[in-house]
């Protein structure tokens, strides 16, 4: 006797298995039935794709999921792929979006090579999944998904498009990221904002990106007002 599967799927059906998270049998639904990647399951307007791509955690994640994820993303029809990964949620996002913020490379990678014009949709935010990566963070994401964007050429419509964003997202990182993002898209950094200020002109404001904010241990501290005092009497 066949399954319920092979026979047919429900979206009730299909619900129940997504939220229990029985991925090997939603990939096999996406298999055998290509109308279930355009099901939306909830009031949020998600797809299975979104549910499984937002459960993600880095460290209890089990390669066998990811793979999984990886085969439903495949399994899309060639001449359905963009129309299918491109579907977003009631905020805009489509599962690239949401790899993106979770930072999930390897899915934003499958993704991504399905068709690269995913990597500049939009969200209602008017956020692209390679913006999203920047903003939550994720620098393996970033850097994935702008390897390759760059086949594409940055066009002068995209830095202005993006120019509120550049800043927003720099202003916001402090680490490694930030240089990434000045490595990659240089022009990015003299571009300014509605008020005519660069991202830097911005970062001068936020004292807490600067050591003499820091909260210093005892020693420390003699340390760096003793540093403190001889650069001020070198100047002087």
């Amino acid at each position: 006797m066949a399954s319920k599967t092979e026979e047919e799927i429900s979206l009730d059906d299909l619900f129940d298995l997504t939220m229990k998270k029985k991925w090997n049998k939603v990939e096999t639904a996406y298999k055998q039935y290509p109308s279930t990647c355009r099901a939306k399951l909830t009031k949020s307007e998600e797809t299975a794709l979104h549910l499984a791509i937002s459960s993600y955690h880095s460290k209890l994640q089990k390669s066998d999921f990811e793979k999984q994820i990886e085969e439903m993303i495949k399994s899309i029809p060639e001449k359905d792929a963009f129309e299918i990964l491109s579907m977003k949620n009631d905020q805009g996002d489509t599962p690239l979006h949401l790899a993106a913020a979770v930072g999930w490379p390897s899915i934003c990678e499958c993704i991504a090579l399905r068709d690269r014009e995913l990597i500049s949709t939009r969200n209602l935010k008017e956020e692209t999944p390679l913006f999203v990566a920047a903003y939550h963070g994720k620098l393996d994401c970033f850097l994935t998904l702008h390897h390759l964007y760059s086949k594409k050429s940055f066009q002068e419509t995209d830095q202005q498009k993006q120019g509120q964003e550049t800043h927003e997202t720099l202003c916001r990182r402090e680490d490694g990221l930030a240089y990434q993002i000045i490595s990659h898209y240089p022009k990015l950094i003299n571009s300014v904002n509605v008020e005519g200020e660069s991202p830097l002109h911005v970062l001068a404001r936020k004292p807490n990106v600067f050591r003499s904010i820091t909260h210093f241990r005892f020693p420390d501290s003699i340390i760096y007002r003793c540093e403190k005092s001889s650069n001020q009497h070198n100047i002087i």
